[in-house]
């Protein structure tokens, strides 16, 4: 078990559909009838940014893919231009939002998602797995004994894959799609009860 960051309450939170479309539309050029997968963190190699782009090719054309976070070095921007590159060659330029630099705002693009993806390689406890249950957006995540097992209970906040291979992850977020608003909600206000700034 590892002590998580305090999840900021007022922040993080469950909202309706108008909601969430409505922040779709303006910080996106992705709609309603899209769904998107958004996957938040600095450019490092080990957040795994190209993974997400060969899981969006198996998916069909309506599921889309926000990315962003940090370029602070010469390493993230090599990771960068490498993941410009993979949108390129895999013609997936219509369908990824690529959002360079710090992003303030992150409750607002883990609220527009359907699906949050985390297919970090090796983290100790990454703080967007508890941040997207806050707001009932479903995780799908690499599994990781002591940490992302412990968060995420399967079927009620998202699913966890064993491997990195696309095909299964693909296959874990169109069930993550399925689970209820009901049980997403349930799982958030578990989720703040045992991670809020309240309890930590």
């Amino acid at each position: 078990w590892l002590r998580p960051n305090p999840i900021e309450e007022d922040k993080f939170f469950f909202v309706d559909k108008d909601k969430k479309y409505k922040l779709r539309s303006s910080l996106t050029n992705f709609s309603k009838e899209d769904i998107v997968l958004t996957h938040i963190a600095s450019f490092m190699k080990q957040k795994n940014h190209i993974f997400t782009l060969e899981i969006l090719k198996r998916l069909p054309d309506n599921y889309k893919l926000c990315l962003g976070g940090p370029v602070v070095n010469s390493e993230y921007e090599q990771n960068f231009k490498l993941v410009e590159n993979k949108i390129k060659e895999l013609s997936l330029n219509k369908r990824v939002f690529l959002n360079r630099g710090f992003i303030e705002n992150i409750d607002e693009y883990i609220k527009l998602s359907d699906v949050f993806l985390f297919p970090t390689w090796n983290e100790a406890l990454g703080t967007p797995i508890l941040e997207a249950q806050a707001c009932g957006v479903p995780v799908v995540a690499n599994l990781m004994f002591g940490s992302s097992d412990y968060w995420i209970k399967e079927g009620e906040g998202g699913y966890l894959v064993k491997k990195f291979d696309a095909k299964i992850w693909a296959e874990k977020i169109q069930l993550a799609l399925k689970i209820t608003d009901k049980t997403l909600i349930e799982n958030s206000l578990k989720i703040l009860g045992k991670a809020s700034t309240k309890k930590n």
